[in-house]
């Protein structure tokens, strides 16, 4: 989670005109629109409500508020995840109404198979999403929510077979797609984190990922992420973590950076001290929302 204060103001970009309004945030090219077609870049902060789930009583969303965030992601858990909150639907219920009462739009994002490669399971854990108690939930705010599928799931460059991997982590994706549009008027935006701990930027333009995800998805409603955290993976370089962000701006895919923080973990906590400030700074250049 990003550690220091920060204060901006939502951004509007190109206006597309003509459109009809839509219910949801949706996609055009690389452009996220809001439902009254007015183009929006993401950028807040990624949240834990109750603390990680063991307080009812400790959800600071006014707090986020002043930080200027026009985004929030919150944590949360389909398999309970240690914590009864994470089996309130209320609790839930109450996490969004505090971010949309705020002005802020809300990614929902599954916490479950955080850095883990389990594809059977994280298919299975997605169903969450259309569960009958969840699902009342979104569509009460479907005009503010994108739906994270999963935080930092699947591995591609750690395995033994990138391309073999890579091509099982798009037709896992496929297969969650499926499964979620089959619900009528599932229309949310769905998010799609990078794999390898979400930090594997390049593998949304490799072969074509992202491309073809978008194409598969029958609402064409796809946004994709990647997660900063690249202390290894871009050598913690300004330069070569601009270079990472002009290869996906090339695609023209939505997308954003979902987690920039100042620190990185390894054998320890916090052993990295991460070069975020060219990164945010390149960000604000390139008009890419972060959080």
């Amino acid at each position: 989670m990003i550690r220091f204060i920060f204060n901006f103001i939502f951004l509007a970009l190109p206006f597309f005109v003509n459109a009809q309004p839509n219910e949801f945030i949706h996609t055009s090219g690389q452009y996220i629109l809001g439902p009254c077609n007015d183009t929006i870049r993401l950028k807040g902060v990624n949240y834990a409500p109750y603390n990680w789930g063991y307080s009812l009583s400790d959800l600071k969303i006014d707090q986020i508020e002043l930080t200027g965030s026009n985004v929030v992601r919150l944590v949360w858990y389909a398999d309970g995840g240690g914590a009864p909150v994470y089996a309130d639907y209320v609790a839930l219920d109450s996490a969004i109404s505090k971010c949309v009462q705020a002005d802020m739009m809300v990614i929902l994002e599954l916490h479950d198979y955080t850095c883990d490669d389990d594809h059977p399971g994280l298919i299975t854990n997605s169903d969450w999403f259309i569960s009958a108690p969840v699902l009342a939930v979104l569509e009460k705010y479907k005009h503010s929510l994108i739906v994270n599928i999963a935080n930092e799931s699947l591995f591609v460059n750690w395995t033994g077979n990138a391309t073999v991997a890579l091509a099982n982590y798009k037709t896992t994706y496929e297969t969650i797609i499926t499964n979620l549009r089959a619900v009528s008027g599932f229309d949310f935006p769905l998010l799609i984190d990078a794999p390898d701990c979400g930090q594997n930027s390049d593998a949304f333009i490799t072969s074509g990922t992202a491309s073809d995800l978008i194409t598969f998805d029958p609402e064409h409603n796809l946004i994709f992420s990647a997660h900063a955290y690249w202390y290894g993976y871009a050598s913690n370089d300004s330069l070569q973590m601009a270079n990472k962000l002009n290869a996906i701006l090339a695609e023209e895919i939505p997308f954003v950076l979902g987690e920039i923080a100042n620190q990185q973990d390894d054998i320890t906590m916090c052993q990295y001290d991460l070069n975020y400030e060219p990164l945010l700074n390149y960000c604000e250049q390139q008009n890419i929302g972060w959080m």
